[in-house]
């Protein structure tokens, strides 16, 4: 992303070691193989609309991790957009509920 924003940066400007390196591999291959191995996993047992309905989930978790993890406060913003997102989710699995007890009746 860097690279993307300054041009005239190089690489050996960036200054990484092999750690660094490796959680740049991780950060863009593990948990990206990770993400994708478990919404196939998930869509082969629900609909794919169903499921792409909680890939928001990504938003919420992020800030919990980075308290945890790094001690970063989460910004205002972080817990309006996760109660919209919770709040939405909610909404979506009543509608599932309530239309799958109609179809049962």
């Amino acid at each position: 992303m860097a690279l993307v924003v300054v041009p005239s940066l190089t690489l050996d400007q960036l200054e990484l070691d092999a750690l660094d390196w490796l959680c740049v591999a991780y950060a863009c291959f593990i948990s990206s193989a990770l993400s994708y191995y478990l919404y196939a996993w998930a869509n082969a047992r629900s609909s794919p609309a169903f499921i792409m309905a909680f890939a928001p989930i990504q938003n919420i978790v992020t800030p919990i991790l980075a308290f945890f993890v790094l001690g970063r406060i989460p910004q205002r913003g972080s817990y309006i957009g996760g109660s919209i997102i919770i709040a939405g989710l909610f909404f979506l699995i009543a509608g599932r509920l309530a239309e799958r007890r109609s179809t049962e009746k």
